[in-house]
């Protein structure tokens, strides 16, 4: 059992305060309305995670802006963290707040039907400028949703929340991959992916009715006034969140853009094979939402998060040496499996080790850090295709880069404490 955050020198303020029975029922509203809202964005999501990718490959998309499909939304995501506090000032609350880039975000769904409207030359480049758009939108509602579901539910129940929340969004993805791949084989392209694209439009704006029904609960406190200020970053233990955000996004994402890439040019698979092994992928998402808070029992976040993405070393190596698309199935579980193992333990990591009062400061820094790795990362898998390297060659160096990342999370020493437990923790800048 991992040693209680208290005992660690970490810094974690509960939120939830004795409830009286409205507050109780407010507070199951909320978790309602929340995993609700997940379930319909994972319907959605499907049409962009899966397919979105395929959709520029039969566009004729390069190894380099099919890796800039990817990386450019961090980069934008990046930028838009920087005005994440000037923003949430504007609103009487964070739900609030996260009303409009929500709405935005969700245009990731509706501008690539345009796509095919566009001559040959634009087409690629509307994708990207769709995908910098609502990488500005999801820059800023991402940190600030983070803390909104804190608020919502309070510090008891927000691992539950967020391991549920994984559980859904992926049984979700899981209806829609089925459902989308069928679609994709039986319509004309470009006919069939602009009903996909409008179909994840209209489940995307349930998810956003949902989110407008939760509310506020346990409002971030203000800091003492006697604290000293430092920046979040400066906060004990905040060094391994910022380790473990990058090194897990820049040894995951390496081989993102690429995995489909290898799929469809090496293997031949179609829209219907891509559509079960996202399938295969998001039952590894679901068997993770529901085991995450087990797993968050047994091992530390940090830990936790270093395993699991070293396992997902394992699915690019299968593509590398699979002979058939049957064997290469084989990875698309443990991908899903590991990589929500990742998102949850880095989520809890942060909780642990967050005073309340610095959660929309530590949100926007953390957004920024998995920025870095999410625009980095898909770069680096360019780069080793620009080596000249064929695609199943680059496949077994991504898992080596996976591995390696995995090992170095996961022997990380502690970081050494520089608050004794008990003192108060400096007021973050």
């Amino acid at each position: 059992m991992p040693v209680p955050p208290q005992a660690k020198g970490e810094y974690v303020t509960i939120m939830s305060r004795t409830s009286s029975p409205t507050q109780n029922r407010i507070e199951d509203r909320n978790f309602f309305h929340l995993m609700m809202d997940v379930w319909w964005f994972g319907l959605a999501l499907t049409a962009t995670s899966r397919f979105l990718s395929v959709f520029a490959i039969r566009l004729g998309a390069s190894e380099f802006e099919q890796s800039l499909l990817v990386s450019l939304q961090g980069l934008v995501m990046g930028v838009a963290t920087f005005f994440v506090l000037r923003w949430r000032k504007r609103f009487q609350n964070t739900r609030r707040s996260i009303d409009l880039p929500g709405l935005f975000f969700r245009f990731w769904f509706l501008l690539p039907i345009f796509t095919p409207l566009f001559p040959a030359a634009w087409q690629i480049p509307w994708l990207l400028g769709s995908v910098a758009f609502v990488g500005f939108a999801q820059g800023l509602a991402g940190p600030l949703f983070s803390v909104h579901m804190r608020e919502a539910v309070g510090d008891r129940r927000v691992n539950a929340l967020s391991s549920r929340r994984f559980a859904a969004m992926n049984l979700g993805l899981c209806v829609t991959s089925l459902a989308f791949g069928w679609l994709l084989t039986v319509l004309p392209f470009p006919v069939n992916y602009q009903v996909m694209f409008a179909l994840a439009f209209f489940f995307s704006l349930i998810s956003q009715w949902h989110v407008t029904r939760s509310q506020t609960l346990y409002p971030v406190e203000a800091a003492p006034a006697d604290q000293p200020k430092t920046p979040v970053w400066r906060l004990p233990g905040w060094g391994i969140v910022i380790a473990a955000g990058l090194l897990t996004h820049l040894g995951f994402m390496s081989m993102s853009a690429l995995i489909p890439t290898a799929l469809v040019s090496e293997l031949r698979a179609d829209e219907a094979y891509m559509g079960v092994f996202g399938l295969l992928e998001l039952m590894g998402g679901v068997a993770a939402g529901l085991t995450g808070e087990w797993f968050l029992r047994h091992l530390s976040p940090r830990r936790l998060a270093g395993v699991s993405v070293g396992v997902t070393a394992i699915t690019p190596l299968i593509i590398a040496l699979a002979p058939s698309l049957n064997i290469a199935l084989t990875g698309a579980f443990i991908n899903g499996l590991g990589w929500s193992l990742v998102s949850i333990a880095l989520y809890a990591l942060l909780v642990e080790r967050t005073p309340g009062h610095a959660m929309t400061s530590a949100m926007m820094l953390h957004h920024q850090v998995l920025a870095v790795g999410t625009f980095v990362g898909p770069m680096i898998g360019s780069a080793l295709v620009g080596l000249n390297l064929d695609l199943m060659g680059v496949m077994l160096v991504g898992a080596g880069l996976r591995l390696a990342a995995g090992v170095a999370l996961s022997v990380t020493l502690r970081v050494r404490r520089r608050v004794a437990v008990g003192q108060a923790a400096p007021e973050p800048v």
